[in-house]
């Protein structure tokens, strides 16, 4: 059954957004997405806190991995009608869940990307997860966990790269990219080397899926080296919307749960969290306004 909603986003000291939902309750997507709405929240709040921090009206906006339109949809209601959101999805049932969010939220009709992005122009395998189309993928994710729950056949596509897409639009630069590929994010880098040597992109929110990097013959490591050699930090960001946390390269990382990091440069980090006020661990005492050690 499908069912719309409204719900209000909030946080990041902006105001508040409000989005249209269609919920089909047979999606699974769309369950998990829901969950959090309903739950007075927002989905992924980490990633969803930085595209409320970082996208102004007039922005341009590429969601790589846009799944039913979740985020496509956020993003379009926050750089308004003179910004650009380009949305990257392979899978053509999530195509048409995007379009459909679209027309809800009285957003024009999307521009969609419908091959997967790859360092460079080539035939690929694209595998369709058949218990989550959020885990549709470069590699093949029956091979990798044994679940032949998973086997939603695969199709041989033809992949483009970020710079071509972003070229092909006659666009200089994006304010903000968004990669959820289940692995695919460092070959979707290297694929915008020349948006990136430029610094033609301001910002990069990517999830860090150690074990699809390493399908993909990559690592985090290395994505976090090649970033970093293009002048672009990785910040691993929280849910809570504090300010994220560097990760260096060379640094052994692990997390309770998928995690999704922000690449900028130095000063791109300073836009966004312009002021520090630090605390090293003192609090002042009620009564004699002194300041001791916290215990």
């Amino acid at each position: 059954m499908e069912t719309d909603y409204k719900f209000r986003i909030r946080g990041m000291d902006r105001p508040v957004t409000e989005v249209y939902f269609r919920h089909d309750d047979e999606n699974v997507n769309e369950n998990h997405i829901f969950e959090f709405l309903r739950a007075g929240g927002a989905y992924e709040p980490d990633v969803t806190n930085l595209l409320r921090l970082a996208l102004r009206p007039g922005d341009v906006f590429v969601d790589i991995g846009a799944n039913v339109g979740y985020f496509s949809v956020l993003g379009g209601l926050l750089v308004g009608p003179e910004g650009r959101v380009v949305s990257v999805e392979p899978d053509p049932a999530n195509i048409e869940r995007i379009r459909l969010q679209a027309r809800l939220n009285g957003l024009e009709t999307p521009d969609i990307v419908d091959r997967p992005l790859a360092e460079a122009e080539r035939q690929a395998e694209f595998f369709f997860n058949a218990r989550s189309s959020g885990g549709n993928a470069l590699w093949d994710p029956v091979a990798f966990n044994g679940d032949e729950r998973m086997r939603g056949g695969a199709r041989t596509m033809t992949t483009t790269t970020l710079d071509a897409v972003i070229a092909d639009r006659g666009l200089d630069g994006v304010r903000l990219v968004k990669i959820d590929t289940e692995g695919a994010e460092q070959l979707i880098l290297r694929g915008a080397r020349g948006l990136l040597d430029r610094k033609a992109i301001r910002f990069v929110v990517a999830e860090l899926h150690q074990k699809g990097l390493a399908q993909l013959g990559g690592g985090l490591d290395g994505l976090l080296t090649e970033m970093a050699g293009r002048g672009y930090l990785c910040f691993v960001l929280y849910f809570d919307g504090r300010p994220p946390q560097y990760l260096a390269p060379g640094m052994q990382f692990t997390g309770e749960v998928m995690c999704n990091a922000l690449f900028t440069t130095p000063d791109g980090y300073a836009e966004l969290w312009p002021a520090l006020t630090h605390n090293p661990g003192v609090e002042r005492d009620a009564v004699t306004g002194k300041l001791r050690l916290h215990t």
